[in-house]
């Protein structure tokens, strides 16, 4: 008769089993999962894969720019179509009523037995051919349009890349010597641009710290602004602060954290060296300054051309934005190459 097995005993052999009876049944239930068929992807899901895949998100700007060139060629057809439809049925119209007219007048002549003689017809013909090219406003100049000042023009519309078309090289060998002169140019003016508006940030912004200084100094900027310190002012307290002796109220901060003589030093060299440096420009100051520059060189271009203040405004934008159409050209070219 076999012995009876204690309860502790029956307790580990059972678990055993009941392990491997989980693990079965967790086997089973995957398998079941696994054999379960998923659902098939909808057009969303297949779209949003399609997009991440292929990194379509680096493509928005090209599709939004092309939008936006969409909407606005809506806008200038419905504005600029009707108008040149019927400037050009007027041009038109007038083209054939001076054509008419011209043919009469070559009849008239042919028929006018006063001027029977061979010159005093040829003058007459020649009369009417010149009175149809003006009222067509035809014209052909038999003399060069190159000079110093309209190479300088030209040179200048190169390398600031607002090329108003008005004036081309017609030969290969200038063609060559554009796209070369161009790519040498392009950088120097870049480089040249940075420069000069550094020079030109800092003559302003001494110009606007001499107005603020003569405004503080007669009592009425602290008056405006309830007698409360500047940046600039209190930047100048902690440095004649620092000057005499007084670095640990400016380094407080630094000294509750513990830092060093050294620390404190280059602090105070950091501060000195802000406070040597130009106030920041603000964004109204340049906006002003280069709308109110804008408004001048616009109010000079009628002085020498037969322009409007209004197109003068518009030149002057077309030129600063380098978009440059040419559908306005200058006649004398001498003042912009030199301005």
């Amino acid at each position: 008769m076999e012995p009876p097995v204690p309860p502790e005993a029956k307790e580990v052999t059972a678990r055993p089993a009941l392990l491997e009876t989980t693990e079965s049944t967790a086997t089973v239930r995957k398998q079941k999962i696994a054999e379960i068929p998923k659902p098939p992807a909808d057009w969303r899901q297949r779209l949003k894969a399609f997009y991440k895949r292929h990194n379509i998100k680096y493509l928005n700007p090209l599709v939004f720019i092309m939008i936006y060139m969409f909407v606005g060629a809506i806008f200038f057809l419905w504005l600029e179509g009707p108008s040149d439809s019927r400037r050009i049925a007027n041009e038109y119209a007038h083209y054939r009523r001076e054509k008419e007219l011209l043919m009469r007048r070559f009849e008239e002549i042919v028929a006018d037995r006063a001027i029977r003689n061979r010159p005093a017809r040829r003058m007459s013909l020649t009369q009417a051919i010149d009175h149809f090219h003006k009222e067509i406003n035809f014209s052909v100049k038999n003399e060069t349009s190159w000079d110093l000042a309209t190479a300088m023009y030209y040179a200048g519309t190169l390398f600031t890349t607002i090329g108003y078309g008005d004036v081309n090289c017609v030969t290969t060998a200038g063609r060559i010597l554009t796209v070369i002169y161009s790519c040498i140019g392009i950088p120097l003016m870049l480089i040249t641009l940075t420069d000069l508006g550094k020079f030109l940030y800092q003559g302003i912004n001494g110009c606007v710290k001499s107005v603020d200084d003569a405004w503080a100094y007669l009592g009425i900027f602290r008056i405006f602004t309830g007698k409360k310190k500047n940046r600039v002012d209190i930047r100048v307290d902690e440095v004649e602060a620092a000057e005499r002796g007084e670095v640990q109220s400016i380094t407080s901060n630094h000294s509750e954290m513990g830092s060093t003589n050294s620390d404190r030093e280059d602090d105070l060299d950091e501060l000195l060296e802000e406070e040597e440096k130009m106030p920041r420009m603000s964004v109204k100051v340049a906006l002003g300054i280069t709308i109110g520059w804008i408004f001048f060189c616009s109010a000079l271009f009628p002085m020498w051309e037969d322009w409007t203040y209004g197109e003068s405004c518009y030149f002057m934008f077309i030129s600063f934005s380098t978009i440059g159409l040419g559908d306005i050209a200058v006649a004398h070219r001498g003042a912009p190459a030199w301005g």
